[in-house]
């Protein structure tokens, strides 16, 4: 929040003071988050979670320039709305199953009275991402998992993923 001026010359040019300028009345970030959830088990082997996350935050720090002076401000706004639904099951002593689904919905905005000069991007996040795992036990000290992953568009094109892992349990 304090102010910096730096001086500089340079031979046969007139001098120059470039002032980075601290904001005073700047407030601490605020974050507001919310959950509620809920499990179900409808069986000794097979659950299902529902659950939505709601953030705000607020007085998010943006840089905003004012020729010849650099400066943050706190006015930007954020809202984070999100739904993470997962359900798993265990098949048999050997077998693991699980899947799960988010959805992401971002609201961006700078408050009225800000200077900031870009606009803030909703679009760099996936708002569906898809997520599918097993697990099975080979043997006693022998394990192989498989994932496969779905991300929607963002700031790269859709892409699947999948991750396969081989365990071995020394003892």
């Amino acid at each position: 929040n304090s102010d910096v001026i730096i001086s500089a010359t340079a031979p046969g040019i007139i001098p120059a003071t470039l002032t980075l300028r601290g904001n005073k009345n700047l407030l601490s970030e605020v974050e507001k988050s919310y959950e509620l959830g809920y499990r179900i088990s409808p069986s000794k082997n097979l659950s299902f979670d529902f659950t939505t996350f709601y953030v705000d935050y607020d007085r998010l720090e943006t840089q905003e320039f004012f020729p010849p002076i650099l400066s943050l401000n706190p006015l930007g706004l954020f809202l984070n709305l999100e739904f993470d639904n997962k359900a798993s099951g265990t098949v048999n002593d050997r077998l693991k199953l699980s899947g799960s689904y988010t959805h992401l919905q971002l609201n961006l905005q700078n408050l009225p009275g800000s200077k900031a000069r870009t606009q803030p991007s909703e679009g760099e996040s996936p708002e569906h991402q898809y997520k599918l795992h097993s697990s099975l036990n080979l043997s006693k000290n022998l394990e192989f998992d498989t994932m496969l992953f779905y991300t929607d568009a963002a700031t790269v094109p859709n892409y699947t993923r999948v991750d396969l892992r081989l365990g071995w349990h020394v003892t």
